[in-house]
C-alpha cells in the first residue's frame, strides 16, 4: 500500500464519519428543533443536508436527507412512516448537491470571483427545487395519501403553501446563503480555492 492509497482510505473514512455526524445532526434538528405536525414542518433540518451536499455532492446530500428521515422516523416517530417522505428528503438532498457542490451544476456556477449573482442563483434554484417540487408538490401528495379523510389534494396544497412553503422559502434561502458565506470564509484560505459566495 503506497502513500496515495493510504491517503485515499483516510479521506474515505473521514468522509464517511462526516456524513454519519451530519445524519445524526439532521435527526436532532428534524425531530427536536423543528415544529412538526401531521400536515407541515417548520425547522432547520435542511442545514446539515446543505452542508453535506456542499462538501461532498448530490450522493452525500441524498444520503444525509434520506437516512436522516428514515432513522428519525423509526426512532422518533411523529406519525405513520411513509417511504415517500424519505424519497422526497433524499431527492431534496441530491438537488442541493447538484446546485451547490462546486463539482456539479457547472451551468449555475459563477465564472469569476466577483460574480455573486451566479452563486445566489444556485442557492435560489436549490431552495426552489426543494420547497416547490419536493415539499409543496410531492410532500403535499404524500400528506394527502395519509390524511385525506374526505379532503381534497388542493385543501392540503393551499394550507401547506400558506403555513409552510412561503415561510420556509425565505428562511431557507437566507440561512443557506449565510451558512455558505461563512463556510467559504472558513475553508477558502485553507484550500486555496476562489471565493464562491
Amino acid at each position: 500500500m503506497n502513500k496515495t492509497q493510504a491517503l485515499t482510505r483516510r479521506q474515505r473514512t473521514y468522509r464517511l464519519v462526516s456524513i454519519g455526524i451530519l445524519v445524526a445532526t439532521e435527526i436532532v434538528c428534524n425531530r427536536f428543533l423543528s415544529v412538526n405536525t401531521s400536515i407541515f414542518k417548520i425547522g432547520v433540518s435542511f442545514l446539515p443536508v446543505v452542508l453535506s451536499a456542499w462538501l461532498y455532492g448530490p450522493v452525500a446530500g441524498a444520503l444525509v436527507g434520506g437516512l436522516g428521515d428514515l432513522i428519525g422516523a423509526l426512532l422518533f416517530p411523529i406519525g405513520p412512516y411513509f417511504p415517500g417522505f424519505t424519497l422526497t428528503a433524499a431527492l431534496a438532498g441530491a438537488g442541493y448537491g447538484f446546485c451547490l457542490c462546486p463539482r456539479y451544476g457547472y451551468a449555475l456556477h459563477a465564472k469569476r470571483r466577483t460574480e455573486t449573482r451566479g452563486n445566489l442563483l444556485r442557492v435560489t434554484v436549490a431552495v426552489l427545487f426543494k420547497q416547490i417540487l419536493c415539499s409543496q408538490f410531492l410532500g403535499t401528495l404524500f400528506v394527502w395519501f395519509l390524511y385525506s379523510e374526505g379532503k381534497t389534494y388542493w385543501y392540503f396544497f393551499v394550507s401547506r403553501l400558506l403555513t409552510q412553503t412561503l415561510f420556509m422559502l425565505v428562511v431557507e434561502w437566507i440561512l443557506t446563503v449565510v451558512m455558505l458565506r461563512l463556510l467559504d470564509k472558513q475553508f477558502a484560505p485553507l484550500s486555496g480555492a476562489t471565493k464562491e459566495f
